[in-house]
């Protein structure tokens, strides 16, 4: 198992990262404005490669009062009048074991440096992310369990070895990802704050979720914005479902969401995920199986979660079982779903 790089080795990660962008042959040194949720940093050099277009700007020294370096990235570099706001911050602290910090690096073995994200987003301008929400829509990339210098293990993004020839190319995919996911906080946060209509449907025994964002406290007291998807996910099924949706179970377990046959019995369970990940895929495996196992006829079974999983494992587990697979995205007008239309009828 990987794991957390020492002070030396987070300086001699460092450099290497900045040689990496300093040798490529294409590379340019800009001067431009940057600002994040710290504040304004005007006049910062940064490292701008047109081809593909990826820019990364290394801070020479630590943030005042820490032993920290920022690491910030991002896809566009506009002109030098116009503020950039980094659509990437792996910032790396020395002391590795303050798990509130997103940037790490991380070694293998063969004492090979490899820079992670732990995820989540921070900044400003209402496209900051939680670590549960960017687990739960994030594509293409999964967590990885490390191991902290006290023996407890944390969950990260490994984007790539330092010294792998593919870098690079890895670091902007994971950029671009990251800017796919602040247009969804972006989207999630103008939703949030629009005033919806009362429902038309009136749901038999269905207790809404608190589907409402709130502020909670992190790991050194400071308030982080709390979005609650799961209940917004359970609600938006429920009114598209329409009437008939349960989520109070007589034998004292608690499903999502489940519709009853004209018997009483329950013919049609869903189970929700904010998170494609496989722990989350095995979990909702076993409740939609455990839900639906004192019924004298199988339901029908649907997971619904953000990415169709793709694991060769639980894919055959979802066939074996018949489970049927619901997924969903946040756009303008709201919660939507895909494939879920075969459940209505």
């Amino acid at each position: 198992m990987l794991r957390f790089a020492k002070p030396s080795e987070i300086s001699k990660a460092r450099d290497r990262l900045i040689r990496r962008f300093n040798q490529n042959s294409g590379r340019e040194k800009l001067t431009r404005k940057f600002s994040t949720r710290g504040g304004a940093e005007p006049d910062r050099e940064v490292y701008w490669l047109p081809q593909p277009g990826r820019w990364a700007l290394f801070f020479p020294e630590y943030f005042k009062g820490t032993k920290r370096w920022g690491l910030w990235f991002g896809s566009q570099i506009k002109s030098e009048r116009e503020t950039h706001y980094p659509s990437l911050e792996i910032n790396l602290d020395l002391d590795q074991s303050d798990i509130s910090i997103a940037g790490r690096i991380l070694v293998d073995h063969q004492n090979r440096f490899y820079l992670a994200h732990k995820g989540g987003l921070g900044g400003g301008h209402g496209s900051q992310m939680a670590i549960e929400d960017f687990a739960g829509y994030i594509k293409g990339h999964a967590r990885q369990p490390v191991t902290l210098p006290d023996g407890r293990e944390q969950l990260v993004y490994i984007i790539g070895g330092v010294d792998d020839a593919n870098l690079l190319i890895k670091l902007r995919r994971y950029v671009l990802e990251c800017e796919r996911l602040r247009l969804i906080a972006r989207r999630m946060n103008t939703n949030s704050h629009k005033k919806t209509k009362a429902r038309s449907f009136k749901p038999d025994s269905f207790n809404p979720e608190n589907s409402a964002d709130g502020l909670g406290v992190g790991g050194r007291l400071e308030p982080r914005v709390i979005k609650r998807i799961h209940g917004r996910v359970v609600n938006a099924l429920a009114g598209r479902l329409r009437v008939g949706a349960n989520n109070k179970d007589p034998y004292g377990t608690k499903p999502d969401l489940f519709l009853r046959n004209k018997q009483g019995h329950m013919r049609l369970l869903f189970e929700v995920k904010i998170s494609s990940d496989s722990q989350s895929m095995f979990t909702a495996i076993g409740q939609l199986l455990v839900y639906g196992a004192n019924q004298p006829k199988p339901p029908k079974r649907v997971l619904v979660c953000p990415v169709r999983p793709d694991h060769p494992q639980i894919c055959k587990i979802l066939d074996e079982q018949n489970i049927h697979v619901v997924t969903y995205d946040f756009l303008k007008q709201g919660v939507t779903f895909k494939d879920l239309d075969p459940f209505l009828r």
